[in-house]
């Protein structure tokens, strides 16, 4: 009996196999890409999967599209790789790395011209207060009465060491007043001193290529000497 079982067993196979190529003028390839998918057949009566092997060809790794119903299949894919899932919560932050190493010098920019001080000087006389605004071309100091021996608003411009100083002064308040001059290098100019009155002054100096303007208010009011400045560079 068991003999005879595998000889049917065996017969069924061969016919199975020879159906298979006889039929199999119609069949479709299941093609397999590269991103992994398996290819195989499924019999669309009895629902069994027919996994081929697609390094080889021939009818026998086709899928059987016609002849007997009970023998054809469809062709199937499917990806050995899963989809992809939700993209996770954000983790924590990081610690803050430490700090970079200091960027090289940048290269020096053009001469500034237009920059503008607003400077105010506010001294008590006699106190030994004064005030220095240096520039390229001079600098110019304030004081008040006993500061410098006198009594009233003291304004000295000093020109620079190595080079004489061109400048001028003009007197817009009380009496209107102008004055060219030029001072040789590292010495003084009273431009203004001993005034217990309301002044308005303005000084324009000029040492090779710059040029600097002080535009100064003055006021003595109640025995404090109080000058408003501004310094421009021109």
């Amino acid at each position: 009996m068991r003999i005879e079982a595998r000889r049917r067993a065996a017969t069924i196979a061969a016919g199975t196999l020879a159906v298979l190529l006889v039929f199999g003028i119609g069949a479709a390839t299941a093609t397999a890409a590269d991103n992994g998918e398996v290819a195989a057949c499924v019999n669309t009566t009895t629902g069994v999967v027919r996994i081929l092997n697609m390094g080889t060809s021939g009818k026998a790794n086709q899928c059987v599209t016609s002849g007997l119903k009970v023998l054809q299949e469809a062709p199937l894919t499917w990806n050995q790789l899963g989809a992809a899932g939700p993209e996770g919560a954000a983790g924590p932050q990081g610690a803050t790395g430490p700090q970079g190493p200091a960027g090289p010098q940048g290269p020096a920019g053009a001469d500034a011209t237009g920059a503008t001080q607003h400077l105010l000087a506010t001294m008590a006389a006699g106190v030994g207060s004064k005030f220095e605004y240096p520039s390229e071309a001079g600098t110019m100091v304030l004081g008040c009465n006993e500061d410098f021996g006198s009594n009233g608003v003291v304004a000295i411009l000093r020109a620079p060491a190595g080079s004489p100083l061109e400048g001028w002064l003009t007197w817009v308040n009380p009496s209107p007043l102008a004055d060219h001059f030029v001072m040789p290098a590292a010495t003084e100019r009273y431009i203004l001193a001993a005034s217990p009155h309301d002044n308005h002054v303005v000084v324009r100096t000029v040492l090779g290529d710059a040029a600097t303007e002080w535009d100064m208010m003055v006021s003595t009011e109640g025995g404090v000497c109080t000058v408003s400045t501004v310094q421009t560079t021109l």
